[in-house]
């Protein structure tokens, strides 16, 4: 369960870093995101 926990913080750590640098990117940050969500949804990550 421990290594589930681990995963689930790393995936929040780069989900936390990637939000920073979309909002940094000013203009193309929703599209950043919008991506980023697209691949969470692919990998499964929302269930």
């Amino acid at each position: 369960m421990s290594v589930l926990r681990s995963v689930t913080a790393f995936a929040s750590l780069v989900q936390a870093l990637a939000a920073d640098v979309a909002g940094r990117s000013g203009a193309s940050a929703r599209s950043t995101l919008l991506t980023e969500e697209s691949l969470l949804d692919e990998f499964g990550t929302y269930v």
